[in-house]
């Protein structure tokens, strides 16, 4: 993993929380590497069931993904930041790219033209929605870096 930039490895909190965080460089792999990533951290010790490790790759996925389309990467900034922070109720799934000077995040659907193929992509969020059960969120910091966070239950039935 060449791309890899600068790892950090998981802590432990007093109230049971695993925190896992990695920096990566971007590139059209960035999305793979940082699935590849979770299941290393689920294996050695999130020990995320199938199905939610499963749910949790793709929010990964469609998250570092929307940041490659929307960040604005300049030499120097050119990553995206992924932790996963776990706790008996939910899964926290947090990516933070470098932003975008004119473009702030918006909790934005996919247009429902997009069901009738008319257009391309859209779906990632309505997708993340799903699984999270709407509990996901973007923000800016005051470097004008995007965050978004997105807590997938650990019973999906809460």
């Amino acid at each position: 993993m060449s791309d890899l930039v600068s790892p950090q490895g998981g802590s432990m909190y007093a109230h049971s929380s695993q925190v896992h965080r990695t920096l990566l460089r971007a590139s059209p792999d960035t999305p793979h590497q940082a699935r590849q990533i979770v299941r290393i951290w689920s294996a050695l010790d999130l020990g995320l069931k199938s199905d939610l490790l499963e749910d949790v790759l793709l929010v990964v996925s469609e998250l570092v993904t929307n940041s490659l389309k929307h960040a604005h990467f300049t030499p120097g900034r050119e990553w995206v930041q992924l932790s996963i922070d776990t706790d008996p109720a939910c899964v926290r799934v947090t990516v933070t790219d470098p932003g975008h000077p004119t473009e702030y995040p918006q909790r934005r659907l996919a247009d429902s033209r997009g069901l009738s193929g008319l257009i391309a992509g859209g779906r990632g969020l309505q997708i993340v929605d799903h699984i999270c059960n709407g509990a996901w969120d973007t923000s800016l910091t005051e470097s004008h870096e995007r965050i978004v966070q997105a807590r997938i239950p650990i019973d999906p039935h809460t």
